[in-house]
């Protein structure tokens, strides 16, 4: 979802009342942060080239003027951003070595899929896999709290009412904290309470001058 949706002030909501904390995967926000870095990089590689075209068919001299590619602080830039919804639950060098194996050896979730008419096949899933394991780890290390594991990916996790092996073997003896959520709409289900508000009083509040003076000064602010 984007930054700035309803998803995400949800997840903020949440993480600023201090109930639940809202957790990622290192490995979910590397991968975030890859949705905006390979498009900027191949961007910059596009311009790159396009300039030297220009240069070559231009008969004077032309000066650079491409800002060299920053991609590392591009990426930390976006995982600043997606770490002001949620804080980043580290990934183990355990995990990222059992989703290697995993994925070497086709073990759910990871898979084998078709790569051409041929048949031939390609293994895949060793980062849906370290996601997993990351929640799983976390639930061990922390045997006060419930986790909510939040995936829309039914297709590799399930939907949280059977697992294939060896996944429903991560999750012995902490099957009682260990919720499977497929939807946001299922956090809001789990975490919201329905209710009404008075249009009069809000109204009222709405017209308050100290009420106007903020959204004014909010609004110069932006």
């Amino acid at each position: 979802f984007k930054l700035d949706s309803v998803s995400s002030d949800l997840l903020k909501t949440i993480r600023t009342a201090g109930v639940e904390s809202v957790g990622v995967p290192w490995v979910v926000l590397e991968e975030l942060a890859s949705h905006r870095a390979v498009p900027y990089r191949e961007k910059h590689e596009a311009a790159t080239q396009a300039l030297e075209s220009f240069r070559k068919a231009t008969p004077w001299s032309v000066s650079p003027v491409l800002p060299p590619l920053e991609l590392e602080r591009f990426q930390q830039h976006w995982r600043e951003q997606y770490l002001k919804i949620a804080e980043e639950i580290p990934t183990s060098g355990t995990a990222l070595r059992e989703a290697a194996f995993r994925e070497a050896n086709v073990l759910p979730p990871c898979k084998a899929v078709a790569v051409n008419e041929r048949g031939d096949q390609m293994k895949t899933g060793g980062r849906d896999a370290a996601i997993w394991l990351t929640a799983v780890e976390y639930a061990r290390e922390h045997p006060e709290e419930t986790v909510y594991f939040v995936s829309k990916n039914t297709k590799d996790f399930g939907d949280g009412t059977t697992y294939p092996s060896p996944m429903d073997k991560d999750l012995e003896g902490i099957q009682d904290r260990f919720v499977h959520l497929t939807s946001l709409g299922d956090v809001v289900k789990k975490f919201a309470v329905p209710t009404e508000a008075d249009e009069e009083k809000v109204r009222e509040i709405l017209a308050a001058p100290e009420t106007v003076s903020l959204v004014a000064e909010e609004a110069k602010r932006a």
